[in-house]
């Protein structure tokens, strides 16, 4: 039976390393966002933070810009997985507090990422291929046709729609709102959503 020394010195796969390499600048770079900004944040110093070498870094990411576009990204598939748990609940809980909580749980996952807000404002491409977006808005039409069957697919589809487009918007208030505001935002939106979800649901 091998020891347990001999399992702790076993290599780690290379593509186990490499992407503990990407993570690794991500994260970094995430942290010093948040402390000193899009502007002052450089490659240089997202590698001596990270304690590698610039080339280590360059062999990742070509700039800065790259660096924010893959966090845009990995953001919108975490808040998928975040949502999920809201989406199955679709079917079993009043249109209020359904309401209450897709509101909710996106404010609570980028209040968890402070750098999604950085990075609204900052000149970055935002990129998601068509067909991730397009299993997102089925995800969510699944989850009103299970609240209610008799929806078409197509009209659960554009439901879907207008949902994730009011979250986006709200989102988009709350990335220049004061603390204050963003929960007079949070109340105000959670009562425009519920309203328009009651006039199909209910």
């Amino acid at each position: 039976m091998p020891s347990l020394s001999s399992n702790a010195a076993r290599p780690v796969p290379q593509q186990e390393r490499a992407a503990r390499t990407r993570s690794l600048f991500l994260d970094t770079a995430e942290k010093l966002f948040v402390e000193v900004g899009y502007d002052a944040t450089t490659m240089t110093a997202v590698a001596e933070r990270a304690n590698t070498s610039i080339g280590a870094l360059y062999r990742w990411f070509p700039d800065k810009a790259a660096l924010g576009s893959a966090l845009m990204l990995r953001y919108s598939q975490e808040i998928e997985n975040h949502w999920a748990p809201v989406l199955a609940a679709a079917a079993r809980v009043p249109t209020p507090e359904f309401a209450a909580m897709m509101i909710e749980t996106t404010m609570d996952f980028f209040r968890e990422r402070p750098a999604f807000f950085v990075l609204r404002e900052a000149p970055i491409k935002r990129y998601r291929a068509p067909a991730a977006r397009k299993n997102l808005r089925e995800a969510f039409a699944r989850a009103f046709r299970s609240r209610k069957p008799a929806l078409s697919h197509d009209r659960a589809y554009v439901i879907a729609n207008v949902v994730i487009g009011t979250m986006k918007g709200f989102l988009a208030g709350a990335a220049s709102a004061a603390p204050k505001e963003q929960h007079v935002l949070t109340v105000e939106f959670t009562t425009m959503l519920s309203l328009y979800l009651k006039s199909i649901f209910d």
